[in-house]
């Protein structure tokens, strides 16, 4: 396999003994327990999970079994590293002094290795979730082996001024460090630093770009000295700060990412929630651009009423709505993988479907499998997709072995 989708969620399994797989790496949490982290990787579109395994009951008798406050999660990828952040549950403590850690696993086909990074401090907790990695090939000592964690948030100065701060874990340093740096541009482009909301955070190169799908991107060469933010506004969208619904949740009608030939991509599925003006007549639409140097260019558009009329989506089972959640193919350019469902009601199926932008065709669909158990629901979530934003990854390519093991 060239690449894959992971769910971001992962799967916390306890006990097993022994983890058999050519994937697992091993390392331990901030409070002394043992954790094993494994892949379970299938061919794209379908999705694949990253595991954590741990013993049962704990090493100390008197403490219950191990287990995360919430669900540890995968925050980013780049190349062969993948940032997972979980908190930790200590026994007679409040969850506000729960220990969050920071795991890098990187995948590698001779030994696959999990680290645990130092921890950042307690108010790091409500920062943690759009924080990125990006791994410097052949930076620093050379080994290519050197890497940096980073998240940005932006906030008012003193003074009134807006400001960012850029806090970063360097490999070359092990520490982490705070930074202030300016913000750029202003509202006549389009960008409003109090109202920014970082929707996903990725990596390309020696830059990481934190998204606002409302607004676009912040990039930064992160492992630079003097650090500089540059704006990058996306195309096609109504720039505003507040919608008559609120921001609601665009990472399910948008996405952004890099694919091949280190192009970027940006897909906007408008179905009218968030224009200003919307007709009923207007039929929904799926914009794709790709930007390849300083402007974007409108690569493909398609009427989702032309798609829904077209021969062969009318003979499959999919039915007549937006297509959400878009996954960009990370070999074969034009191709968008979407999710499709009957309605909002969580019981009902659900699809992965195929698209292609350059003929506005349905390629394929199959139902979507979900893997990971929610038990105390009551009811089969197999075909539940659960509305959390997937993770393209090449991490895959980095293991010899057919899809599956």
């Amino acid at each position: 396999m060239e690449w894959c989708v992971f769910d971001r969620r992962i799967m916390h399994i306890h006990g097993g003994g022994a983890v058999c797989s050519s994937t697992a790496a091993g390392a331990e949490t901030t409070t002394g327990q043992s954790v094993t982290v494994s892949l379970r990787l299938v061919p794209p579109p379908l999705t694949s999970y990253m595991e954590i395994h741990t013993d049962s009951v704990s090493t100390d008798a008197t403490d219950s079994s191990f287990s995360f406050y919430g669900q540890a999660s995968i925050l980013a990828a780049h190349g062969d590293l993948t940032l997972i952040y979980g908190v930790v549950v200590v026994k007679g403590a409040r969850p506000a002094d729960y220990p969050g850690n920071f795991f890098l696993y990187k995948a590698s086909p001779a030994c696959p290795s999990l680290r645990l990074l130092p921890c950042p401090g307690k108010p790091w907790r409500g920062r943690a979730k759009f924080t990125g990695v990006l791994h410097l090939h052949g930076g620093g000592g050379g080994d290519g082996d050197d890497f940096v964690v980073a998240h940005l948030q932006g906030l008012v100065g003193a003074e009134g001024e807006e400001v960012a701060e850029l806090f970063r874990y360097s490999s070359c340093s092990g520490e982490w460090e705070l930074l202030r740096i300016d913000m750029p541009g202003n509202a006549d482009r389009g960008f409003y630093p109090q109202s920014w909301y970082t929707d996903t955070v990725f990596s390309d190169g020696s830059f990481m770009y934190w998204a606002d799908y409302h607004q676009g991107l912040l990039s930064c060469d992160v492992s630079a000295e003097h650090p500089r933010l540059q704006f990058i506004k996306f195309p096609g969208i109504e720039t505003k700060i507040d919608f008559d619904e609120g921001r609601g949740l665009p990472e399910i009608l948008r996405t952004v990412s890099f694919s091949r030939g280190r192009i970027m991509w940006f897909v906007d599925v408008d179905d009218g929630r968030f224009r200003s003006r919307w007709s009923s007549l207007c039929s929904p639409s799926v914009t794709m651009w790709s930007r390849e140097g300083t402007e974007w260019v409108q690569e493909h558009a398609m009427d989702l009423g032309e798609l829904w009329s077209s021969a062969k989506y009318r003979q499959s089972c999919l039915p007549r709505t937006v297509p959400e959640f878009p996954v960009l193919d990370m070999e074969e350019n034009g191709l968008v993988h979407f999710i499709v469902r009957e309605s909002n009601d969580d019981e009902t199926e659900h699809w992965i479907a195929t698209i292609d932008m350059t003929t506005a065709t349905l390629k394929s669909h199959r139902k979507y499998i979900n893997q990971i158990e929610t038990l105390h629901l009551g009811y089969d979530t197999t075909n539940m997709f659960w509305d959390s934003a997937l993770l393209s990854s090449q991490l895959c390519r980095c293991f010899n072995q057919p899809a599956g093991n």
